[in-house]
């Protein structure tokens, strides 16, 4: 089943833009299909959120309704899954640690970085 319908737009930054940042990724594989196709869908919902909401207002005034809420979730759960999948510099960035070893001052990480480290040493 097609993820785009009656409500498809042509203009599609935002899925434009997350096809050919995947596309370019060449640490992505078969193992994280689940999440391409979920930001995908992500980026389409967002691309088509203005005239889908502009539509759904129109029908509540035409029906004397209470407008729909905005969606405040897409966005912020799309850039999560974008540098989950080191498609933003955060992301890209954490893809060089091999492990979240370095705890940045967290003194209980660094004692069990340390008594990991010795166990392989062991």
């Amino acid at each position: 089943m097609p993820l785009r319908d009656e409500h498809e737009v042509e203009h599609t930054p935002v899925l434009d833009a997350t096809l050919a940042a995947i596309a370019a990724s060449p640490h992505l594989g078969p193992m994280d299909a689940g999440a391409i196709e979920a930001i995908k869908a992500l980026a389409i919902k967002i691309d088509v959120q203005d005239a889908y909401y502009e539509a759904l207002a129109d029908d509540a005034a035409d029906h004397n309704r209470r407008p729909p809420s905005v969606d405040n979730v897409s966005l912020p759960t799309y850039l999560k899954y974008a540098e989950s999948l080191g498609l933003t510099p955060t992301g890209r960035g954490k893809l060089g640690d091999e492990k979240p070893e370095a705890s940045g001052g967290n003194k209980l990480g660094d004692l069990q970085a340390q008594a990991a480290r010795r166990r392989r040493t062991a």
